[in-house]
Parts: structure tokens; C-alpha cells; sequence
């Protein structure tokens, strides 16, 4: 997750995709609760943050069960 501080920033980004990362393309779009993939792929990594996530919950198998009730 990014935030701008800047909104011609955060322009810049939005308004220039794909962008190129470590040789791999690097799409974004601004979060909603309706998350749709802007582009027809078979797979894409996401990143999830739980706010405020206790540290005796970083443990491999809480946090695939956490991933599998987001879907």
C-alpha cells in the first residue's frame, strides 16, 4: 500500500503505467472494497496488511489461514 503525500505524485504514478520492476510489469489502481484486476491474468500477487495484527499471529500456518478467508 503507498500513500502520497504529493497529489501530483501520486498523478505522475497513476497516469503512467506499466511500470517495470526488477524485469517484471507493475500495474496499480486505487483501492476500493470492490477490488477488481484491471487486466485478464491467470495469477497476481497481492499484498495484504492486517492492521494492528498481534505478533504472536506471525506464524506461517495463522497467516494462510488468514489469506484463505480473504480469498
Amino acid at each position: 500500500m503507498v500513500k502520497f503525500d504529493n497529489e501530483d505524485d501520486q498523478g505522475m504514478v497513476m497516469d503512467n503505467d506499466p511500470w517495470m520492476i526488477f524485469h517484471h510489469f507493475f500495474m496499480e489502481q486505487t483501492w476500493t472494497r470492490e477490488f477488481i484486476l484491471a487486466v485478464n491474468i491467470d495469477k497476481a500477487l497481492i499484498w495484504i496488511c492486517f492492521l494492528g495484527l498481534n505478533f504472536i499471529y506471525y506464524d506461517d500456518n495463522i497467516q494462510l489461514a488468514l489469506t484463505s478467508i480473504v480469498g
